[in-house]
């Protein structure tokens, strides 16, 4: 051989060792190892944060499932998890494919749920039947393969809840632990093909996983998990704790991205803005469960129907037409982010006050007209048996529950609470119970006081004979200490918060309303762009705007009193008008029955429910009712 051709050739091999060396990885090797750590940091660090949902069940049938994909991208997410499962490989190939045509359209990506097949043979052989598991590798390979660098597919969730469907894991340990060892071999096939995207499993969704130790099923979870290339968990629980402890669990099997693939129960106190909360201090990647209201009744809670009423949506994001079913829901989505550890939840007592709507749909059966009860449980029993009470003019009553009843005899307690709510009941009469006054919050201690409220609302959450729970009258009456009495407000409206009561809780200010000069046009002071409300506002004690404000903030629906003059009392209502929710006047007593109609009529223009105090009843109270506001414009 020449030297010219001895050249060419030297040549030739250098160009190709360039060549071969600029190969990916994956096109140089038959198969992958599960991603180190940092590898798993960098599919992060490319992807951004994950905000997606799940499955994209249409709300009705002619909806394309493009419009779906369309109309979560506008929401603000960016992905779709969706199910495999049914019919041959090749025709849930051409399922993500459109899908993954969609996603691309709107910017958004697809993680598919990969639902091997697996023949009960693989269960009856201990896992050894060879013509089980090679249909279960063939189904794998074929799906993985089909998509492994298709760069719209960003994770698969190669086994959805093992030990979820069919069976009771914790009474059959055996099949459990096979479905652990087949989403370990799935994983085994799925390297073989090189694929580009993080490979997980949703094997942690239950609770009883977190004990590394607790037996050799969870050990093995353990273990399998170890393998993956990114942490795929379930999490439908607001508990922050619980979210920390899951959190430390998944850091301890490997320090990998976090991606909650399914999350969100409203009435488990797992809202949107819970949720959030503890996901954006841990960095989570998340999918919610569902998009539209539709067929499937996610709205409404496991093991429940649809064709009963309903209040809270369970699931989804939209109604049909597409309206947010909590419109703040849109703004916690765009402005979700991660913050690497720093802390973000605000209290409950904040981001779970019902949204207006809900209080004005639980207030749609009509005027309250009250009757406001001193005295013990008894004493208001034998008021229901009075004439007063068979009158037809009230239909609730406001009552204190006695927290020194319920620490003397906490069983008494409870068995007089349900006798007075049945004879309440019997007699057609709801009851508004109030928990806590500045009397009993000098006797006790914090934690007393939140536990007796915690344990009374948990008992009742969901009794349609309790109207709404006023957790405190007048705070700063007599207590001086405001920044006291801010803090205890918040911890029971929190706690109360964590039960998801059915009824609107609330809490009933220490506010008056300055005397009016005898000249005073108090109608023509609140004229466009007079500037008045707030400031003709008095209080004492330790009560002070600031406090009052807090209270409205967070209550569900807004509460004054007034035992002042009608003018007075109609004041105080217009500044609370201000916050677009039902009103409560918890208790009102009129110097005159003059008065007393006054007010009334106020009442009546404005929606007001209300509970009245003393003998001076209206005149025209048995003919209340409210009035449709018709304003001028």
């Amino acid at each position: 051989m020449d030297q010219n051709m001895k050249h060419s050739v030297l040549t030739k091999l250098v160009v190709m060792a360039v060549m071969v060396a600029m190969l990916p990885l994956n096109a140089m090797s038959k198969g992958r190892k599960q991603w180190t750590e940092k590898q798993a940091w960098v599919w992060e660090k490319r992807l951004g944060v994950i905000k997606g949902f799940n499955q994209g069940e249409l709300p009705y049938p002619n909806m394309s499932r493009e419009e779906v994909i369309r109309k979560g991208s506008e929401l603000g997410l960016n992905s779709i998890r969706t199910w495999l499962g049914g019919g041959t490989a090749e025709n849930q190939i051409k399922f993500l494919k459109a899908t993954a045509d969609y996603c691309e359209k709107y910017g958004m990506t697809v993680s598919p749920v990969l639902t091997v097949p697996v023949p009960q043979s693989y269960y009856d052989s201990n896992g050894t039947d060879e013509a089980a598991l090679k249909s279960m590798k063939e189904y794998t390979q074929k799906m993985i393969g089909a998509f492994a660098h298709d760069k719209r597919v960003v994770l698969w969730d190669l086994w959805n809840e093992p030990g979820n469907v069919g069976f009771d894991p914790s009474k059959n340990k055996e099949r459990f632990m096979l479905q652990l060892k087949a989403i370990d071999k799935i994983l085994e096939w799925s390297l073989e093909l090189n694929p580009d995207q993080a490979l997980s499993s949703s094997i942690f969704w239950r609770g009883d996983l977190l004990d590394e130790n607790a037996s050799d099923v969870v050990r093995l979870a353990w273990e399998v998990e170890s393998h993956m290339d990114v942490h795929n968990f379930h999490l439908y629980s607001g508990d922050s704790a619980h979210t920390e402890r899951l959190m430390n669990c998944l850091r301890k099997i490997g320090n990998r991205p976090v991606v909650a693939t399914e999350c969100m129960t409203r009435s488990n106190n797992a809202t949107l803005a819970r949720t959030f909360a503890n996901f954006q201090k841990y960095n989570v990647h998340f999918y919610l469960w569902g998009l539209y209201m539709c067929d499937a009744n996610w709205s409404i809670k496991w093991h429940r129907s649809a064709y009963d009423p309903y209040d809270v949506s369970f699931h989804d994001l939209l109604h049909p037409d597409g309206e947010p079913i909590d419109r703040r829901d849109m703004d916690e989505i765009k402005n979700y982010r991660f913050t690497s550890g720093q802390p973000t939840d605000i209290g409950a007592e904040w981001t779970d006050r019902w949204a207006a709507e809900k209080a004005w749909r639980w207030m749609a059966a009509g005027p309250i007209k009250g009757k406001a009860l001193q005295g013990n449980m008894e004493e208001v029993k034998a008021w229901l048996n009075g004439s007063e009470a068979q009158s037809g003019d009230f239909n609730s009553l406001t009552v204190e529950f006695s927290m020194k009843a319920y620490k003397e005899n906490k069983d008494q307690f409870f068995k007089q609470t349900k006798e007075m709510l049945a004879k309440a009941d019997e007699k057609g009469f709801t009851v508004m119970p109030t928990l806590i006054t500045d009397e009993i919050a000098a006797h006790y201690g914090e934690k007393e006081l939140i536990d007796f409220v915690g344990d009374v609302v948990n008992r009742y959450y969901n009794d349609s004979r309790i109207q709404a729970w006023n957790l405190y009258q007048h705070p700063g009456k007599t207590i001086t200490d405001s920044k006291q009495l801010t803090l205890l407000l918040q911890e029971l409206f929190r706690r109360t918060r964590k039960v998801y009561p059915n009824q609107p809780i609330l809490a009933t200010p220490w506010v008056e309303v300055k005397p009016f000069a005898v000249d005073f046009n108090y109608h023509d002071a609140m004229l466009h762009g007079r500037r008045n409300g707030w400031n003709y506002l008095a209080y004492s004690g330790g009560s002070n705007a600031d406090l009052c404000y807090t209270i409205w903030k967070l209550s569900d629906v807004i509460a004054f009193s007034s035992k002042q003059s009608a003018a007075q009392a109609g004041w105080l209502k217009s500044v609370a008008f201000r916050y677009g929710r039902p009103i409560f006047c918890t208790d009102w007593k009129p110097s005159d029955v003059a008065q007393a109609d006054e007010l009334l009529d106020n009442f009546a223009r404005s929606h007001v429910y209300w509970y009245h105090e003393g003998q001076n009843v209206p005149s025209k109270l048995r003919l209340f009712k409210f009035l449709p506001i018709c304003t001028p414009h």
